[in-house]
C-alpha cells in the first residue's frame, strides 16, 4: 500500500459483528479502539505491532447496546476514525 488508510466497516449496519479493514504501507505500532456516543473507550479490538500491508480485526459487539459507534485507528502520529451502527 502507497498510503494509511480506514476502510468502512462491513457489513454496516451490523448485528452482532463486523469486521474492520485498514492498510499501513510501513510497519508499526497501531490500534484499534472503538468508543460509543460519549467518547469513552468500550473495547480495545487490537493493540501491538502489524506489518506493512492489509489487515482486518471482527469486532463481536454481542454485549453492547445498540446505537452509534466510533472506531479509530491510530499508528504513531497519524489518527483516522470512522462511524458505525449496531442495531439489534
Amino acid at each position: 500500500p502507497q498510503k494509511l488508510s480506514l476502510q468502512q466497516n462491513y457489513p454496516n449496519p451490523f448485528n452482532p459483528q463486523t469486521s474492520i479493514y485498514w492498510t499501513m504501507p510501513n510497519s508499526g505500532k497501531a490500534s484499534i479502539e472503538i468508543y460509543n456516543l460519549q467518547g469513552k473507550i468500550v473495547d480495545v479490538l487490537f493493540d501491538g505491532y502489524k506489518k506493512l500491508g492489509k489487515h482486518e480485526v471482527v469486532w463481536n459487539a454481542t454485549a453492547y447496546p445498540s446505537g452509534i459507534y466510533f472506531y479509530r485507528l491510530t499508528i504513531d502520529d497519524a489518527k483516522l476514525h470512522k462511524k458505525m451502527i449496531l442495531l439489534r
